[in-house]
């Protein structure tokens, strides 16, 4: 590993540079913004931590609990074929 982007983290753990930002301004690592870069061993730290956060959501997330997804575009076409 190398010193990775805030952004690129977050990109390749599928998390909002919000949540890692937080995370390791919690972790008392200095970063302004997404594209501050962080080391390996901070990373690694950074892993082992949101790791803890995201075990417990997993476990409680099921298919009843997601919100229905509206595959209506609503586009100018549709609303011409109602009619």
């Amino acid at each position: 590993m190398s010193k990775l982007r805030v952004y690129e983290y977050a990109k390749n753990n599928s998390l909002e540079s919000k949540t890692v930002i937080n995370a390791l301004k919690e972790m008392n690592v200095s970063v302004s913004n997404h594209m501050s870069t962080i080391s390996d061993d901070v990373q690694k730290k950074l892993d082992q931590k949101l790791k803890k956060k995201n075990e417990p959501a997993n476990k409680q997330t099921s298919q009843r609990n997601r919100p229905k997804q509206n595959n209506n575009r609503g586009g100018r076409n549709q609303r011409n074929k109602k009619r």
